[in-house]
């Protein structure tokens, strides 16, 4: 008898379950519920996990048709909304106060807070970490009462780096990090907040295989500096790419951070913006020794545009024929900090093996079989090591150029290159560009 009213009751719950999963099923597209007798609009719910940062990408309009691979650009920060442009009725403007605690709350409660909030990109060799927003408050016996305050509203001066042709994105993190009761001495967060972006002064305004551990260690160290600080409470991360394959004007990415009003609780609805930041790609330009970008001639940018890759680049060979930049080209600092030596385009090249070999008066003219054999080998080193330093292949031409030209100690003659152009494998579209 119990054994036929198990299977009853088994029997019974099978059928239940069966039936509520054949009456509620939920089209995830329209969050209809779908059943045989009913149609009924069922309110999708979101959780809202993600309560202080907000990140919306802004797609252009028309396909992008042109390609960043290849050339150079900069991630930009810029704002588009921070508290002066409340200037009408439509907005208000709540104080954050530098509320101060007498020495009595101090001496029976110390009360610590810090807030950062900050952009992180990677994109091959290329790491940076910009903070965007510093709060720190310290209100104890011993320390007294302190703040610190920062933001950045822009920052456009990261440095150049060049698209490899591997890459099709930079990985991008948008992240605010918090702790209470146990923040830091102030003096720490003040060096972050105000030297961060100067940590490595990017003398040389270019990523290159000499500085890119400087440029690395600028961001771990940042890093690691938050990672210590912020450990303990809220962190909050939204990692979106930004597409760097080509470039439109149009494409860009607004990072927006609110937090709640002082004396809140995070989890108070009462919270306020702080700002609202655009993130995108400066457009990309063929050479680090002149600005012609690649991007729309018809739009009002501020920059010197050309419509293609191959006019952008026909311009800065035509304006390098017109005026000569020998010096400035080998004289182009791409520098390393941690070594604290500052090294020019011209020591670097003017010590590879084949370059030492036309530091002759052999080399003047009539150049034999062997000799412009070796002024081959030469263009091909000097190409090879620029490429090696994370330049581009047009800039390697001018330095080619330049090195022949430039150099006192390298006695060749243009007319002797030009002349044997067809042999100079290795020369022959630097000849064809520069001449």
């Amino acid at each position: 008898m119990d054994l036929i009213i198990k299977i009853l009751l088994v029997s019974w719950v099978l059928f239940t379950v069966s039936g509520c999963a054949t009456s509620q099923k939920i089209d995830a597209g329209t969050g209809k519920e779908n059943s045989g007798n009913s149609n009924t609009d069922i309110q999708m719910k979101f959780l809202d996990v993600l309560q202080f940062t907000t990140i919306k990408e802004i797609k252009e309009k028309t396909p992008s048709t042109i390609p960043m691979n290849g050339l150079y650009t900069r991630i930009k920060i810029l704002p588009i909304l921070s508290q002066n442009d409340c200037v009408n009725s439509n907005c208000t403007i709540i104080p954050y106060p530098y509320k101060q605690r007498n020495w009595l709350s101090r001496f029976f409660v110390d009360n610590k807070m810090s807030i950062n909030a900050s952009i992180m990109f990677s994109a091959g060799n290329y790491k940076s970490t910009i903070p965007l927003t510093s709060i720190e408050n310290i209100s104890t016996w011993s320390e007294g009462n302190s703040w610190l305050r920062n933001i950045t509203f822009s920052n456009t001066h990261e440095p150049l780096f060049l698209v490899p042709n591997g890459i099709a994105s930079a990985s991008t993190t948008f992240r605010l990090q918090s702790i209470e009761e146990n923040a830091p001495q102030s003096g720490a967060i003040l060096d972050l907040a105000v030297n961060a972006i100067g940590l490595v002064a990017p003398t040389a305004g270019i990523l290159t295989s000499i500085n890119e551990n400087d440029f690395k260690a600028k961001a771990a160290a940042i890093d690691s500096t938050l990672k210590g600080v912020f450990s303990k409470n809220l962190t909050e991360d939204v990692t979106f790419s930004i597409n760097l394959s080509n470039w439109s004007d149009e494409r860009k990415y607004r990072a927006s951070l609110v937090l709640p009003y002082q004396g809140e609780d995070w989890d108070s609805v009462n919270k306020g913006i702080v700002g609202v930041w655009e993130i995108s790609a400066e457009a990309p330009k063929p050479s680090i020794f002149y600005d012609i970008h690649v991007c729309p001639e018809d739009k009002p940018t501020g920059k010197t545009c050309k419509s293609t890759v191959d006019a952008a680049v026909s311009e800065v060979f035509t304006n390098f024929k017109k005026a000569p930049k020998y010096a400035e080209v080998l004289g182009k600092s791409l520098g390393s900090k941690s070594t604290d030596k500052f090294t020019s385009i011209q020591s670097i090249i003017i010590q590879l093996p084949e370059v030492v070999k036309l530091q002759s008066s052999d080399y003047a003219s009539n150049l034999s079989a062997i000799q412009l054999a070796n002024v081959n080998a030469a263009c091909a080193s000097i190409q090879n090591q620029i490429n090696l330093l994370g330049l581009s292949q047009f800039d390697s031409q001018l330095v080619i150029w330049s090195a022949f030209n430039g150099i006192p100690s390298i006695p060749l003659q243009p007319s002797e290159i030009i002349k044997h152009q067809a042999t100079l494998k290795s020369c022959q579209m630097t000849i064809t560009n520069l001449t």
